[in-house]
């Protein structure tokens, strides 16, 4: 005997109305944002949300066209010189683009505290949200994201997103560019403190590290490879370990800039002279890149203008003037000398 179909209310999503309708999620939010779509598609589409008793969230129920809309801002305990970047960009573009801006703290290690935060924003009536780019990679291809039914994008992550939008640099050539740099400047022994442990992250800028490496002909040594860590404590003790090694490193590459002045922190402790002995050089150009003695060579990705830029693209999805399909839209960088590599 066939079994009618029946779902509770509580997992029907946005997904289970597409798959009824026999179209795509991107689809079913155009038809339930007003957009543009074929008779017989629009048709299908309210058939099915009729039958499966289907509820939109409640950003999702107003007019997507709507001149003020609400945007979520995930935040926690991360690099806060780079996350200022962040806000300063989106706080910028969200008055030009008639937006207010909701913050949601959330676990920035855990995805589980990401996905709630999320859910939390999207139920409260966002229309979007903004994600740090380290924050998504957290939860990149987590089944949860196909049934949130809220647009993301994702600033400055470290790799391309599966299913979240983006701004980024490209991390592997920026890392070539910035090790290339510490090659020329004749240092033959370099180091690299890589990204901690145990956290999704791209393996990027150690790609773009070695690759440098390779190009110069050079053998990427084990040892010169250290894990970073989540706490300043944790990140001089990573850089000790490179420092203390017999042939001790003449150059250092850190992850990022914050991991970077902590390797001034162990050089200084040793009484190594920066740059005769050293040569150090992070990533970011955050705004502890020239608070510390000596003052970083970095790489500068604009993440202030990449903020503002991402609000304005998911503003544009939200009103039905842009592109809802996930893309990942590549910025410039730059290399920034200063003296920690000699440059004045």
């Amino acid at each position: 005997m066939a079994r009618a179909f029946r779902q509770g209310k509580s997992a029907v999503t946005i997904r289970t109305v597409a798959a009824h309708a026999g179209v795509s999620a991107m689809t079913v939010s155009n038809v339930l944002n007003g957009r543009n779509v074929t008779a017989a598609t629009r048709e299908a589409v309210l058939r099915a949300v009729e039958e499966l008793n289907y509820t939109p969230n409640p950003a999702a129920r107003q007019l997507a066209r709507a001149s003020a809309i609400t945007l979520g801002l995930l935040h926690g305990e991360m690099e806060q010189s780079f996350f200022s970047e962040i806000l300063v960009g989106v706080l910028n573009a969200a008055s030009q683009q008639d937006a207010q801006i909701v913050l949601e703290r959330v676990d920035v290690y855990d995805a589980r505290s990401i996905v709630d935060g999320i859910v939390r924003l999207r139920d409260a009536g966002a229309h979007g949200v903004l994600i740090p780019g380290g924050v998504a990679e957290q939860i990149v291809r987590r089944p949860e994201l196909d049934d949130l039914d809220i647009p993301l994008i994702a600033i400055s992550p470290t790799a391309e997103l599966a299913g979240i939008s983006s701004l980024r640099i490209d991390e592997v050539a920026a890392a070539r560019d910035i090790t290339d740099l510490l090659i020329a400047k004749g240092r033959r022994r370099i180091g690299f403190v890589d990204a901690p442990q145990g956290l999704n992250m791209s393996d990027g800028r150690r790609r773009g590290y070695l690759a440098s490496l390779e190009a110069h002909g050079r053998a990427a040594a084990p040892e010169l490879i250290v894990a970073g860590g989540v706490s300043i404590t944790a990140n001089v003790d990573a850089a000790g370990r490179l420092l203390d090694l017999d042939p001790r490193p003449d150059a250092v590459f850190a992850w990022n800039d914050e991991i970077a002045a902590c390797v001034l922190t162990a050089a200084h402790l040793r009484g190594l002279e920066i740059p005769r002995e050293l040569i150090v050089a992070g990533f970011d150009d955050s705004s502890v890149a020239a608070r510390v003695w000596p003052a970083l060579t970095t790489v500068r990705q604009p993440v202030a203008s990449m903020a503002a830029l991402a609000l304005g693209q998911i503003a544009g999805q939200i009103r039905g003037t842009a592109e809802t399909t996930v893309t990942t839209t590549y910025v410039g960088y730059e290399i920034v000398r200063r003296a920690s590599t000699g440059d004045v």
